[in-house]
């Protein structure tokens, strides 16, 4: 990508070059991998901001400055007449509008190649609803950009080459500091989904949960399905990442924690590599911890079927279960693998003890208004599965936990 040097500024051993390119310039250098930075969220679709872009781009108006990351090294004594050269990046911030210049420029070609048809009115919007939808368009940039070229003599095309748009470029940023540029990006507008900054904060935790899982167990991260999708499509063996994640910090802190900003930013609070593996989170612990997960789940479908699947497909119940098994380690000053290996022992009992239809029941009947619900879940399915893994075998009745008489 070819562009022109404003500025730099240099941050430790960082640089961040201010760019100057063409949309063309910018949109014929994206790689076709754009979308799989692992950092990055999912793309959205449905954003009033996004829709109106195409106005945007054409009547040329200012793009919001994108930051880009790139590993290559940028050679001052290849710099000519303040021309720079990228010749690869990443999207840090700016993967929303990026999509979406792409789409817009799809489907600009999509016109240009097919503009006497469409001006004569031989084909209309509907002879192009597979190319649009191929290509992540909608009706609205179609009939925007036809307007345009209906009553421009320029080209369509021409558009993107006489448009310019301001980049942020880093180099030498290495995977934490480029979480925490994302992090901070997203600190000033609209904040980065709390589960996201989760994933983020534990990204290298992934490929050692991938690795070490039994076989059947899937784990899902933020990025591919919402919480809310989740909840209503899950199966045996499935694992939403967040959840997980809050489950192993449940486990090592001995009780169950709650994700919001304040957690977030204890994690994060701290100079120097903090966004590395958690020391409690060895190897072993987390082979532990994903077989007897999978072993519940299968043990739950077993005695509930799909009241099983819902339950432990709640936050409030995955980290309200943990917290108790590093709770009864902590007591019984025992590692949390053995306490976990306990757990497995009576994993039959403790499915059956928990008696979720009672659970379920008494859930519904909390009064909304004076709780917050999360919190008494969670608490209710803590202090239950203590009681069992310390001895009790009989029946939870859920109505005590959740304040209500026996």
């Amino acid at each position: 990508m070819k562009a022109i040097l404003l500025d730099e500024k240099k941050e430790r051993e960082n640089t961040c070059y201010l760019i100057k390119v063409s949309l063309y310039e910018y949109i014929n250098s994206i790689d076709s991998e754009y979308r799989e930075y692992e950092i990055q969220r999912g793309i959205v679709n449905n954003n009033k901001y996004l829709d109106k872009l195409v106005e945007t781009v054409i009547h040329k108006k200012h793009i919001p400055v994108m930051v880009l990351i790139t590993e290559s090294n940028i050679c001052k004594d290849n710099i000519i007449d303040n021309v720079i050269n990228i010749n690869e990046f990443r999207v840090l911030d700016g993967l929303q509008r990026t999509h979406r210049l792409l789409s817009i420029w799809k489907t600009a070609l999509l016109i240009d190649k097919n503009k006497d048809e469409i001006l004569s009115g031989d084909k209309s919007i509907r002879s192009f609803s597979d190319e649009l939808k191929l290509n992540s368009s909608n009706p609205n940039i179609f009939r925007k950009l036809v307007e345009y070229a209906n009553n421009e003599s320029d080209s369509i095309v021409s558009l993107f080459h006489d448009n310019f748009m301001w980049l942020e470029v880093w180099t030498g940023l290495d995977k934490s500091q480029q979480i925490e540029k994302m992090l901070l990006l997203n600190a000033g507008h609209k904040s980065v989904n709390i589960k996201h900054q989760l994933e983020l904060i534990f990204l290298n935790i992934i490929p050692t949960i991938n690795d070490i899982a039994p076989i059947g167990f899937n784990l899902l991260r933020e990025k591919e399905i919402s919480s809310m999708q989740y909840s209503k499509t899950r199966k045996v063996g499935d694992y939403f990442l967040p959840h997980v994640i809050s489950a192993l910090v449940s486990l090592v802190s001995g009780k169950p924690i709650t994700t919001n900003n304040d957690f977030v930013h204890t994690v994060t609070d701290g100079e120097g590599d903090y966004f590395q593996l958690p020391e409690n989170f060895s190897y072993d612990l987390i082979k532990s911890f994903t077989l007897f997960l999978y072993s519940f789940d299968r043990v739950l479908y077993d005695q509930y079927n799909d009241q099983g699947i819902l339950w432990l497909g709640r936050e409030v119940a995955i980290v309200g279960l943990f917290g108790a098994i590093g709770n009864y380690a902590d007591q019984k000053k025992q590692s949390y693998e053995c306490a976990i290996e306990y757990a497995t022992s009576i994993i039959d009992d403790l499915a059956k003890y928990l008696n979720l239809p009672s659970f379920e029941k008494a859930r519904n009947n909390v009064d909304l208004g004076k709780v917050n619900i999360g919190n008494v879940n969670k608490r209710a399915i803590y202090k239950a599965t203590v009681e069992i893994l310390n001895g009790n075998r009989s029946l939870v009745k859920w109505e005590s936990y959740f304040g209500e008489k026996s």
